[in-house]
Parts: structure tokens; sequence; C-alpha cells
């Protein structure tokens, strides 16, 4: 039985939870680089002054297999760190961080399914910030997580089977997917032998990852089953690009199924072109079809570049960016 989504469709990145608090791939570095226990590691405190994408650093320390219980240990603690942030967030009209949460949540809410849709909410964010604000646990582990600090051991094969003979025809009209695992999860295949193999999936090998652990094969297999259907609109809020499994998956719902992406973003759009495509070397510079980057790009229907706190101010005025985008998912 598949599950009959939604056509809108979101998906959230790093920069979602940054206008909380959160922490972007540059500043997860350098919380990593200035902790003291990295002083007494100095190679890999070489190879990040060399590297500044702490996956890039984070795999070859892996592939070695070097100090990765130490390594492993201190982005832990900077999770942990974040959490902290993050857990004590709260919305008031002098919010540090000038969001205006009940908009976001309602523009969340713009994608829970009606009747016998689906709606969902895909993350590659590893954070707890939208468990604790909006009490949805993520699918499948409803009864396994701990309600206070949402910890739990992943389950293997046969329980996510049997979840779906049991549950998959009663979910609730909301789903919250984590594609690349969670901050407080532990792999459901062994305890490595440096103590617990906590379940974030990071580094350069991701896809990898993901089809050897049974939950997150599943979640990514409803991701790929959400966007690879005619119709679908997918907002994109604060993802970068740079994980070529979800690329390729974007690609295949663009290619095969006309698929209409929408992001909100402060980055600049012509630098998100750049980097997808390359910098033209001229204006009447063609892209070639079949580049992924172009059709990404190509694919675009929508582009907002502002931070959440712009389209959603604290003083919970209505902005025209928001009502921009809340008259295209609302159609």
């Amino acid at each position: 039985m598949q599950i009959q989504f939604k056509k809108n469709i979101l998906l959230t990145g790093a920069g979602f939870t940054a206008n909380f608090g959160g922490l972007l791939a540059r500043e997860m570095w350098s919380k990593i680089f200035n902790s003291p226990k990295l002083d007494s590691l100095s190679q890999i405190k070489k190879m990040m002054r060399k590297d500044f994408n702490f996956e890039n650093v984070y795999s070859a320390v892996l592939r070695d297999n070097n100090y990765i219980n130490e390594f492993q240990q201190i982005i832990i603690d900077c999770y942990v760190d974040m959490d902290s942030t993050l857990k004590n967030y709260t919305f008031t009209v002098r919010d540090p961080y000038g969001v205006n949460w009940y908009g976001v949540r309602k523009l969340i809410s713009l994608f829970a399914g009606t009747g016998q849709e689906i709606g969902a909410c895909f993350t590659l964010n590893q954070d707890l910030f939208l468990e604790r604000k909006s009490k949805h646990k993520p699918l499948g582990l409803q009864e396994r997580l701990s309600s206070d600090t949402y910890r739990a051991v992943l389950p293997d094969q046969k329980y996510i089977d049997d979840f779906k003979e049991r549950h998959l025809s009663s979910l609730g009209n909301f789903q919250y997917i984590k594609l690349h695992g969670s901050y407080g999860w532990l792999t459901s295949y062994f305890f490595s032998k440096y103590g617990e193999d906590h379940r974030m999936v990071l580094g350069i090998n991701k896809y990898e990852e993901i089809i050897n652990e049974p939950l997150l094969k599943w979640y990514f297999e409803l991701f790929e089953q959400a966007i690879c259907r005619e119709g679908v609109k997918l907002l994109i809020i604060g993802y970068g690009f740079r994980d070529e499994h979800i690329n390729k998956c974007l690609v295949q719902a663009i290619s095969g199924f006309g698929a209409k992406i929408y992001i909100i973003s402060p980055e600049d759009s012509e630098t998100l072109r750049d980097r997808l495509i390359g910098k033209p070397e001229c204006s009447s510079q063609l892209w070639k079809p079949e580049d992924e980057g172009s059709q990404i790009w190509n694919a675009i229907a929508g582009y907002f570049p502002y931070e959440l706190k712009t389209i959603f101010p604290s003083d919970q005025s209505e902005t025209h960016i928001k009502k921009d985008i809340f008259k295209i998912f609302n159609e």
C-alpha cells in the first residue's frame, strides 16, 4: 500500500532552523573548529583549516578510522548545544530572531493533507526544533520516541513492515519525515565499537548510509514517491542543493513529471544560479538541458530571497511576500 500524498510538498534544510538559532553548515564548521576538544586532535584541525565543509572532513576521518570516536563526540556536543538553543526558543514580540512563529506555523499548515490525502514535510535537518514546536513526531517512531528527549533506537525492517501493515491506512493528515536521520536517534543495526552509533547521516556518502538503515531507506522511497508525480509543487526552505542524492531525485521529478520548485532562501538567486549551472561567460550562452543543475534551475517557478523574519515579521503584520506564497499554495 502506498501513501497518497498531497500535491503540495514541503522540503526544509538547515536554512529553515537557522531562522530560529540553528546552525548553517559553515557555522557548524566554526563551532566544531572552536571546540577545545579539537585542540588535542591536531591532524583533524589541520584538515579543517584546508576544507571548510566539515562533512568532507568527517568522511576522511571515518575512512582513516583514526580518532573517529573523539571527532564524533565533538560533533554530538555541537548538536547538544544547538538543541539547547532551539529548545529554549519562544516567540514574543521581542523575539531576538524577529520571526513571527505563528505565521510560519500557518505556512507549514498549508502542506497538511485533507481527506484521503496525506500532507508531508520532508527535512534534511537533524535538529529537534519542529518536533518540539509542533509536537509532530517523525513517521514510524510515534511509539518509540521518548516525549522529552526524542531519543530512540531506530526500528528494524520487521518493525517497519509491521507498521505499514497496521498503521499505513490510518495515518494523520500531516507527516514529518527526516531524510537524514536525527540528533538523538541510534542505528537499528549495531552499536559501534566506540559506543552508541548515532544515526545522523553525515559525510559524502549519504545515500549509502541511507539505504543501509531500514527507516531512512523507507523515508527516501517516500520522498521519491511524493515528488515523482504529475502536478507536484515543492516548496524548499533553506536547502543549498549540495546533496547529490537529493538533487538526482529532484531531477527525476522535474524531467519525468514536470514538478515545479519554489524556494525561500536569503541567498541571492543569481548566486544559486551560478552554483547550479556555472556562471555564464556571456548572456547568450546556452546551458545544456541534460545537466542536472540546469534542470533544477529551469524548474524553479518562484524564488523568494528573504529570511523568514522578512516574510513573517515579529509584529505579525501581513507582508506582500507572505500573501504571494500563500496564493501559490492555496490554489
